[in-house]
This record gives structure tokens, sequence and C-alpha cells, in this order.
């Protein structure tokens, strides 16, 4: 498993928290929630940065593509390496950016970290597990 700094290291400065995921998830070896201070004037902007700071970060023989969602305020970013990494965060400057990405994470602890916190960012890293996704029986 990998060290949480290092998985850090791929996020914006201004982490002000982060915890293990609150349950274990199919096909997902690793995984943790992140609140933060990184914060931008405008959503565009925001995805900017944050795509170039994880590129800057990730391995050199890393891929990393992203997923936009605009009319969600949130992003997903891919860094396909050694492991495939996932990070999926809110811009939490929209007032519906953090429940967007709930409804599909369904997080309690998640919920209660923004909800204490008001960060401007909040999502959750995750390794994916590849043996999850190879067929036991490919001849």
């Amino acid at each position: 498993m990998r060290k949480s700094d290092e998985l850090l290291a791929l996020l914006p400065n201004g982490v002000a928290s982060y915890e293990p995921l609150d349950f274990s998830w199919d096909g997902v070896k690793e995984a943790f929630l992140f609140t933060s201070t990184f914060d931008e004037t405008s959503y565009p902007l925001w995805v900017s940065r944050f795509v170039q700071h994880v590129k800057s970060k990730a391995p050199p023989n890393a891929r990393v593509d992203t997923e936009e969602h605009p009319e969600l305020a949130y992003l997903v970013i891919n860094v396909y390496g050694d492991e495939k990494i996932d990070i999926h965060a809110a811009w939490c400057q929209d007032d519906d950016a953090f429940g967007n990405l709930n409804a599909w994470l369904g997080s309690r602890l998640l919920k209660k970290m923004v909800e204490s916190e008001r960060p401007a960012t909040a999502g959750v890293v995750r390794i994916e597990d590849p043996s999850a996704f190879i067929p036991d029986d490919l001849d």
C-alpha cells in the first residue's frame, strides 16, 4: 500500500484534513477522504490549476486524464502509472458541488468533515486494485 504522504503530494497545497474512507469499496485497495483550502476565483481556473498540479506531481511515466463536470462543479482526475489512482474533487464554492459529489460517494464522514471545516475543496483519492478487474479465466 502507498503511504498517504505520497498520495497527498498529488493534491494542491492546502490540505486541511484527510481520513481513511469510512467504508470498503470493491476493487479499491486504498482510499482516503480529504478537505482543502485550495481555491480559485472560478471553476475553470480551479480545474486548470488542480490538473496542472497533479500533472507536475505524477510519476514521469504516468498518463493523466481528466473528466470535468462543470454542471456539477466537480472534477475527476485519473493517474495511470504502476497503479491507477483517481481523484474525485468538488469545488465547494458552488453551493451544490459537495452534494453532487457526495450523492455519488455517499460518505457520512466526508459530509461531517465538510460541515465542520467549510473547505474550499473536498473529495476522495482512490487506488484501484488491478486484480479486481482481471477475469480469473483468461487463457
